[in-house]
């Protein structure tokens, strides 16, 4: 069952993996953008926890969490829901979550979920699930966006997009399953 799930870390040079206490029933871990952090979802909220030690904090809701990325700016964009709700975004020290994305229904579409921020901290991908097969594929969100704007589309793909640095911190690679 979920409760038999909990986080586990490594170092690079270690063969055992270490529990992470309290994280029991731990889905879908991210990193925060320094590694001293982790958030995860678990028990129908979004969650963080030091790894130095310390209490998992509760930070918003999240009943069916699908998927969340850490910005260097302190913003958490996650997914709270399975279906038909737009990526929320919240201070990663808690307060009031807030729509990041606008779920266009009318479109077919019925899900955002898998962000992943870039390196400026400002812009983040995810993938947009819909009905309509020309509206699926992967977006640009901004935290700083304009309320109740749509995103452009990137790219179409059946799956999420992942942001991979290259020796220059400002670009990458954007690895997806089209």
């Amino acid at each position: 069952g979920p409760s038999g799930q909990r986080l586990y870390v490594r170092a690079m040079n270690a063969m055992e993996a270490t529990p992470v206490a309290g994280t029991d029933g731990a889905r879908q871990p991210f990193w925060s953008p320094d590694g001293p952090s982790v958030g995860y979802f678990a028990r129908g909220k979004l969650m963080k926890i030091a790894l130095a030690g310390g209490a998992p904090v509760q930070i918003a809701d999240a009943p069916d969490g699908r998927g969340g990325a850490w910005s260097s700016s302190g913003v958490i964009v996650f997914s709270p829901m399975l279906i038909d709700a737009p990526l929320m975004k919240v201070s990663a020290d808690g307060g009031p979550a807030e729509p990041a994305t606008v779920v266009q229904a009318d479109r077919g579409d019925n899900s955002h979920r898998w962000p992943a921020f870039l390196p400026d901290g400002v812009h983040f991908v995810y993938f947009v699930r819909s009905t309509t097969d020309e509206r699926r594929g992967v977006y640009l969100g901004r935290v700083n966006g304009p309320r109740g704007q749509a995103d452009p589309m990137l790219f179409r793909s059946e799956s999420q997009a992942v942001f991979a640095p290259s020796s220059d911190r400002d670009r990458g690679l954007l690895l997806s399953v089209t």
